[in-house]
């Protein structure tokens, strides 16, 4: 199991927000446990369990850590693939930050490539009215 596992899309976030899945995946941290044992652990339907179990497969968040036959039938023990789950910042590229660029400037030409910046800024900047855009710029280190 990897300690964090990068969430890179906005279907996947909504799967794991879902409260009924946060509890599926708090009641695995102990070790693998079967759909039966989670429906007992948290009180729930084992149908409506393993519906979401299948989203939680299908969106890369659990994974079938052990199979055991009883009676026939096959139980799949589950574990989460991660210890955390965390919305990676490219998940949010295309609603948020559609005009966001980066780039990179060699180390030598960082100066100059402020200096030019800050003259685009004085050239073009204006007072805010009706007829002008907001344009933010975040110059990191």
């Amino acid at each position: 199991m990897k300690d964090i596992h990068y969430i890179t899309d906005i279907e996947s976030l909504k799967a794991i927000s879902d409260s009924l899945r946060i509890s599926i995946l708090l009641s695995l941290k102990d070790g693998p446990m079967s759909g039966q044992d989670i429906a007992k652990a948290i009180d729930i339907n084992r149908s409506k369990i393993h519906y979401h179990l299948k989203e939680l497969e299908n969106h890369g968040f659990i994974e079938v850590a052990k199979t055991e036959v009883k009676n026939g039938i096959i139980q799949k023990f589950y574990l989460p693939v991660a210890k955390a789950f965390i919305p990676d910042i490219s998940i949010f590229n295309n609603h948020f930050f559609a005009g966001y660029k980066e780039i990179f400037v060699e180390a030598e030409n960082v100066a100059n490539f402020k200096n030019e910046m800050n003259d685009l800024i004085n050239k073009y900047g204006v007072s805010a009215s009706t007829t002008t855009e907001k344009i933010t710029l975040y110059i990191g280190e």
